[in-house]
């Protein structure tokens, strides 16, 4: 099996000759923009460099897909919000004490943005296209996209999103109607591309935070929305939430996404009784502890684990660090020879 047969096999709750290795999160490293010579944050404006950057996380560092863009701000971006604090160790920022969304006036004044013209949207599908046609059909093009709550708190701030979930809440449904068409434009935008699979990524929607009401009413309906889009298209879709997602597993899974990908602070002997015929499981190697921090020995040591616990794609339990040695990296793809 190539890498794309043994990934999409894989989401497809098939049998397979050995576990994929594959990040559906940012790959870029400092290691890999040495390699390539593609830098942060020049890479995240000029989709040749971009491409060229992701294609090092295969080429070089044996991770089995390619993966557009590197950071989580691109559709807050495009929506109005502002950024900055992007250095070559650092993704760009939503800049907090600057938020789009201000007043309920705001909300009404947001548009939806063009995929094709609008921010940084046209980098990122640019460098899809080139993969697509480097790859197609040889490994795996796998393109994040922000879900709505996501962006949504981006653009108004995480603790006052949270507030008018008390308070006022039908604001973050206002706000959400428009975060949802901004990504349903958006990822059919990709998919028309070529991409294979769409990550969504949904920070700050876990149960820790938001609860699982929270969840199910501002969360859920909007993950599920995407979800059936893609399925639309005969592409696969891959739910990432950070942090505890003990709470709200369950109902990620009921998303419909072909895979679940869960923080290096999750079971995955408890998240493969939930996910197990259900969707494929993916992690959880930690970025951070393991991964940037650890030597080779260490990162196969976990990842035989997350094997043995049942992951059925070997992944960091989030994005890698730029500060990730590439030996790190590679002991993935030894890992999962191995065992």
């Amino acid at each position: 099996m190539n890498c794309y047969e043994r990934l999409i096999s894989t989401l497809r709750l098939e049998k397979v000759d050995r576990v994929p290795v594959a990040c559906p999160l940012q790959t870029g490293t400092i290691a890999l923009m040495d390699a390539t010579g593609a830098y942060w944050p020049d890479a995240f404006f000029d989709s040749e460099k971009m491409a060229k950057l992701v294609a090092g996380a295969y080429e070089i560092a044996k991770i089995e897909s390619v993966r557009v863009p590197f950071d989580v701000t691109t559709e807050a971006e495009a929506m109005g919000a502002k950024i900055g604090k992007m250095k070559k160790d650092r993704q760009p920022m939503v800049l907090i004490d600057e938020p789009a969304i201000r007043t309920p006036e705001d909300i009404d004044k947001l548009e939806v943005p063009d995929p094709k013209k609008a921010g940084r949207m046209p980098v990122a599908l640019q460098a899809a296209e080139l993969l697509v046609k480097k790859y197609k059909g040889q490994v795996p093009i796998i393109f994040g996209v922000c879900a709505p709550w996501f962006v949504a708190y981006q653009l108004k701030g995480l603790e006052k999103m949270l507030l008018d979930l008390v308070y006022a809440p039908d604001i973050p449904l206002k706000i959400l109607d428009k975060t949802l068409k901004a990504d349903e434009e958006y990822v059919k935008a990709i998919l028309n591309s070529g991409a294979d699979v769409i990550t969504l990524i949904d920070a700050g929607g876990s149960g820790d935070i938001i609860g699982v009401e929270g969840y199910m009413k501002y969360v859920y309906p909007y993950e599920k929305k995407l979800v059936e889009i893609i399925r639309s298209y005969d592409a696969f879709s891959i739910l990432h939430i950070c942090s505890d997602t003990s709470l709200t597993l369950d109902k990620m899974v009921d998303t419909g996404a072909n895979g679940i990908s869960v923080d290096q602070c999750m079971d995955l002997s408890l998240c493969k009784k939930i996910t197990a015929g259900r969707a494929a499981l993916v992690g959880n190697v930690s970025p951070t502890t393991t991964l940037r921090s650890g030597k080779p020995e260490d990162v196969e040591r976990e990842a035989k684990k997350c094997i043995e616990r049942g992951t059925n794609i070997l992944a960091p339990g989030c994005g890698f660090s730029p500060l990730t040695p590439l030996d790190n990296m590679r002991a993935l793809f030894k890992a999962a020879e191995t065992y």
